[in-house]
């Protein structure tokens, strides 16, 4: 496949763009923002190792998992969810199912459905409030 010559002089074509900390590739899809995430959260699960190793008691633990771990997987979601592929949340899905048998988090819940929570938020916070930017970007309301 052969890459078109650049539209614009002065500027080159790149293979991905990391915007606002998400890893976007020239196909739209999300993997390598996955990988990376994944990999900075097998470091933050260390962490988390090592001080329950230490002696923080179990509640301790879900608190800092909640606000560390999933705070950076839910970070924009609702930018990225929809890129990504079926290994990619499959990859997401059995990372978060290791953290609960672990015990960091309870196993009641998916990554899917936080995502989809967090989309539904958004979508939301849109509809219900016409100074929102992406207010004017959604079609017209009809009267039943």
């Amino acid at each position: 496949m052969s890459i078109p010559p650049v539209a614009v002089p002065g500027y080159e074509r790149v293979e991905f763009i990391k915007a606002l900390g998400i890893t976007i590739i020239r196909k739209f899809s999300i993997s390598a923002h996955v990988t990376e995430l994944l990999t900075n959260c097998a470091r933050i699960l260390f962490a988390l190792r090592t001080l329950k190793q230490h002696g923080l008691p179990p509640e301790a633990v879900h608190t800092v998992f909640q606000a560390i771990m999933m705070a950076k997987i839910n970070y924009a979601s609702p930018a990225w969810w929809g890129f990504s592929s079926a290994d990619d949340r499959g990859r997401l899905e059995a990372f978060y199912r290791r953290c609960a048998r672990f015990g960091y988090c309870n196993n009641n819940t998916t990554i899917a459905s936080m995502c989809d929570e967090a989309d539904k938020r958004l979508f939301s916070k849109i509809i219900n409030n016409p100074s929102h930017l992406l207010f004017p970007l959604l079609p017209p309301m009809k009267s039943h």
